[in-house]
């Protein structure tokens, strides 16, 4: 999957603007994904589920010495339809101010 406008697989598409310009490019950090900030990332989850994507999962990534690091935590759904409960505890355990949250999905069908 390669870059569009710095837009890894088209997620600029999937969620709004003043979203998506919240996001941060973990490119040089070595991951191909975004990364959103707590306050946002509620919001983005949801904005990927009304768009229709499957959501399998994601990061958790910390703000640090002006840089991001993997936080050694994530989520994943499992399969068995409780994506919602299992990112919502997954985002009450680790949200704060210096966490930032990517997400593993699938888009929508056409």
């Amino acid at each position: 999957m390669g870059v569009v406008n710095g837009d890894w697989g088209g997620m600029s598409g999937l969620i709004s603007g003043d979203l998506f310009a919240r996001a941060v490019d973990l490119h040089d950090e070595g991951a191909r994904e975004f990364a959103f900030p707590s306050t946002v990332a509620r919001e983005v989850f949801d904005s990927l589920i009304s768009a229709k994507c499957s959501i399998l999962g994601g990061d958790l990534w910390k703000r640090v010495d002006g840089g991001f690091v993997v936080g050694q935590e994530a989520w994943y759904d499992g399969g068995y339809g409780y994506v919602r409960q299992r990112w919502e505890s997954f985002y009450d355990l680790f949200s704060g101010e210096e966490s930032y949250f990517s997400f593993v999905f699938r888009g929508p069908l056409r």
